[in-house]
């Protein structure tokens, strides 16, 4: 999971040509998510509660998008 969330990340840097301080917010907030999941396990917590914190990673994503990302993504494309 962390694999592909870098290279989404990575394929979007690679063809707008530049790095957003905001993409790397929302990357490094994906990342604690995944992190939370491995220390429900560590901690003993169901592998159910541990799928569904998982499952909540590319939330963090989609909501940062939703809120701001997209304002980014408009102004990142006019200076291209």
């Amino acid at each position: 999971m962390a694999i592909f969330v870098l290279t989404l990340y990575g394929i979007g840097s690679a063809f707008l040509r530049q790095r957003d301080p905001f993409h790397l917010l929302l990357v490094a907030g994906t990342a604690s998510v995944l992190g939370l999941a491995v220390v429900c396990a560590e901690l003993g917590v169901r592998m159910s509660w541990c799928l569904v914190v998982l499952m909540l990673a590319p939330a963090v994503t989609v909501v940062g998008y939703e809120t701001v990302g997209h304002r980014h993504l408009t102004e990142a494309l006019l200076r291209t």
